[in-house]
């Protein structure tokens, strides 16, 4: 809630002072936050100090004394909207209370011409327009991403699995064979004991 001073009778009737920060110095010295060129204002004659959303008004000993509702104050008194701070008997201020921010910036959104109804934007849609994604940001010494290789099916892998696998058995089996015939060529086995009739059956000669 932002409150404000209004001078009734003095020097600037009608000047607004818009109360914005923590503590507010009132008085006739120059640079006061609320600044008042008169001479029965002392040059610091009074302070607001804000607290938990409320202003507290204190006199600083000043020479013609300040009031709150004709009531000369000498401590600190809360102040609440509607209430008259006199300074010395001439010079009145208003505290009221405003219901808007004075900092605060209004944007007035302009009505389409001829009562047309304003257009309608997707979000997402009018982002994804207006902000084209980016490609992925890339650093020095970053591997590039390797290509994915397509899915295959469960049942193609597993015949292909046995399919290797009876080439490979065949040829250990080939090898075992080939090797097996040269052993047995090398060592003359073939007139050995147990093939010896079978050599003869055949009409090999054995030595």
């Amino acid at each position: 809630m932002a409150y404000q001073l209004v001078m009734k009778t003095g020097p600037a009737p009608g000047k607004i002072y818009p109360l914005q920060n923590t503590e507010v110095a009132i008085g006739r010295e120059a640079g006061s936050d609320v600044y008042v060129n008169d001479v029965e204002v002392s040059r610091k004659h009074a302070h607001l100090v804000s607290q938990f959303g409320e202003y507290l008004l204190e006199d600083l000993d000043s020479t013609n004394g300040t009031f709150v509702n004709g009531q000369r104050i000498t401590g600190q008194r809360i102040l609440k909207p509607g209430d008259t701070i006199f300074l010395g008997e001439n010079i009145s201020l208003s505290y009221e209370e405003v219901a808007f921010d004075p900092n605060a910036t209004q944007v007035n959104l302009a009505e389409p011409a001829g009562g047309a109804e304003p257009e309608h934007y997707e979000t997402g849609a009018l982002q994804e327009a207006q902000y084209p994604s980016a490609p992925p940001p890339t650093y020095a010494g970053q591997v590039p991403a390797s290509p994915v290789e397509p899915l295959v099916p469960e049942e193609s892998r597993l015949w292909r699995t046995w399919l290797l696998a009876g080439c490979g058995c065949g040829f250990v089996l080939v090898c075992i064979l080939v090797g097996s015939v040269y052993v047995f060529d090398y060592l003359n086995l073939y007139c050995a004991p147990p093939f010896r009739s079978a050599m003869e059956l055949i009409g090999a000669v054995c030595p």
